[in-house]
């Protein structure tokens, strides 16, 4: 099942959000696999912990439907039992993808767009080849984790943080990051294609 978590709920650590996820299903009435002992819970597969503070679009949880139902009705079941903040985008079949791909990040700063166009530029110069794209727009950050599959060395988010940060130290700015969201998987790839549309994103470095 694949989500977004926004707003309020970007601050939820990884147990607390696993805890909202199981009372949601247990919400939506779905007869799903648990774990065995003397305390069984729930059995979910959740790929890639965000980090908290960090709005998500695309992430994805796992969960085994023990009754046989059609995507739909099992998508239908998710509605209006989560809080506003975070909504089920989508549900797939099979197992969750060990890594979600391609990955974008976008980071509003504080200090406005030129503090942006500096970090952009920043980020574009950074030899080890650990973003495929990365430029300034209306005060933010886009940013593209390098892929996998392409010879780059894909950044965990808080990696990636941790240099964003020094390259802000470096460039003065100290009044960081307004909000920062994760957007990948297939979501990512509309994202991509929308900032292509209206003539913004840039080709592949």
């Amino acid at each position: 099942m694949f989500f977004e978590r926004v707003s309020d709920a970007r601050f939820l650590s990884h147990l607390d959000f696993l805890r909202v996820v199981e009372r949601a299903i247990r919400r939506s009435g779905l007869v799903v696999d648990y774990t065995e002992g003397f305390n069984p819970r729930i059995r979910i597969t959740l790929p890639q912990a965000t980090p908290v503070g960090v709005a998500c679009r695309g992430d994805c949880f796992g969960i085994r439907v023990a009754a046989d139902m059609s995507i739909d009705a099992i998508q239908r079941s998710f509605e209006g039992v989560f809080p506003d903040a975070i909504r089920v985008l989508r549900v797939e079949e099979g197992p969750p993808p060990r890594s979600i791909e391609p990955v974008w990040l976008l980071l509003r700063l504080n200090d406005g767009h030129a503090a942006a166009i500096a970090l952009a530029a920043v980020l574009r110069a950074d030899e080890d080849v650990r973003y495929a794209r990365s430029f300034a727009r209306d005060g933010a950050v886009h940013i593209e984790l390098a892929r996998s599959d392409a010879g780059g060395t894909p950044l965990k988010i808080k990696e990636c943080m941790e240099h964003v940060a020094g390259a802000l130290a470096g460039l003065g700015i100290t009044s960081g990051l307004g909000e920062l969201t994760r957007v990948c998987g297939s979501e990512a790839a509309e994202y991509e294609h929308a900032l292509a549309g209206i003539g913004v994103a840039p080709p592949l470095n």
